[in-house]
């Protein structure tokens, strides 16, 4: 994204922490951005994965902190 002339939505909070680091610009939505919800499914196969179950955690303690 910093060298190029793309244009991506982030939250603010990931936004304004990375600003330095990858030389990006922050600025607010000129419209309301809404709300929405994140799912997540696995197939059943998995459940018993161990990478998979690690893989939920660390997606389930990340959508926590945000």
């Amino acid at each position: 994204m910093e060298k190029s002339d793309l244009v991506v939505t982030l939250p603010k909070r990931i936004a304004k922490e990375n600003m330095k680091k990858f030389g990006i610009k922050y600025s607010d939505l000129p419209i309301e951005g809404g709300s929405f919800q994140i799912h997540a499914v696995r197939h059943i196969r998995d459940l018993a994965s161990p990478l998979h179950t690690w893989l939920t955690k660390i997606l389930l303690d990340l959508v926590r902190v945000y």
